[in-house]
């Protein structure tokens, strides 16, 4: 996960090395929740989103210079004058160092935590005596993925999601399969209280990272909200798809884990939505229930 900001207004610069003849252009911008790199992933928490770019440095004297993170500058404003700025890894190189040779040139990529709602930003580039701000909201399209609002740029922490369909949560893409309505109990850890019954949500996790994931009941926590606002909380248990023990594995990418969750509901309680929360970023997905 990257370096969390500590506000809007805190500026971590890659300090620019005086008197180095780089040039510096910024190629592509986008904004993302989840970004991965050679060596790892990160992910946005909740109220930010990750701004990526990609530029080039060019070589503009005529003797060899040697490039590093720390011969370029980069800092995010917008219209407000917010700034936002975090050190980042990318995937230059192991050593994160390169020679360049007169008029030779090279990419690299950083990103940086931003507001969720952040739409226009102007990115300040420093590179040895060249200080210049630039406005790239042009260079970023609208975003259509399970994150995003409809206007393609906010970030949103609640997300809706559909029984049957998948959305993202968090380095998991998250499916609700089924739900089932006064099941009973094959474990002795799903107990339900007298005069209780028990509603089941059959579910499906696959790795959406390139890194192998231990799936446990760490990974997600589930509400289940009642038609008058009342709540109440998973048993915390994770159940395999057949609800008879316990489930921990390791999750390769692309590769999924079938489970089941149980809440034991009390007399007279009517289930409006469950509410799945990513402890990674601190997003939930909501899902509208019939009722029961």
């Amino acid at each position: 996960m990257t370096h969390a900001l500590l506000g809007w207004a805190t500026a971590l610069y890659l300090a620019a090395a005086p008197a180095v003849q780089l040039n510096v252009q910024i190629d592509s911008a986008r904004f993302a929740v989840l970004h991965e790199y050679e060596d790892g992933w990160a992910l946005a928490p909740k109220g930010m989103k990750l701004l990526i770019l990609r530029y080039t440095v060019s070589n503009r004297a005529n003797y060899p210079v040697e490039y590093s993170r720390e011969s370029v500058s980069l800092a995010v404003t917008e219209s407000s004058g917010l700034l936002t700025s975090s050190l980042s890894p990318a995937g230059l190189a192991e050593n994160h160092f390169l020679d360049l040779r007169p008029g030779q040139s090279a990419s690299d990529t950083i990103w940086i935590e931003v507001p969720a709602a952040m739409r226009d930003p102007r990115v300040r580039l420093r590179a040895g005596q060249s200080d210049t701000t630039t406005a790239i909201g042009k260079l970023i399209r609208p975003e259509r993925g399970s994150y995003f609002a409809p206007d393609g740029y906010t970030v949103m922490d609640e997300l809706p999601g559909k029984i049957g369909q998948p959305t993202a949560f968090g380095t998991w893409t998250l499916r609700v399969n089924a739900v089932e309505n006064d099941v009973p109990s094959k474990s002795h850890l799903i107990v339900k209280a007298t005069k209780h019954r028990l509603m089941s949500f059959s579910l499906e996790f696959a790795n959406a990272i390139r890194t192998d994931q231990i799936f446990d009941a760490s990974a997600l926590n589930a509400i289940l909200v009642g038609a008058d606002g009342k709540t109440i909380n998973w048993n915390r248990f994770l159940l395999n798809a057949e609800g008879t023990d316990t489930i921990t594995s390791t999750i390769r990418r692309g590769k999924r884990a079938n489970a089941r969750i149980y809440f034991s509901l009390p007399p007279g309680f009517e289930a409006a939505s469950l509410r799945m929360e990513d402890p990674s970023s601190g997003r939930t997905v909501i899902y509208r229930l019939a009722a029961s």
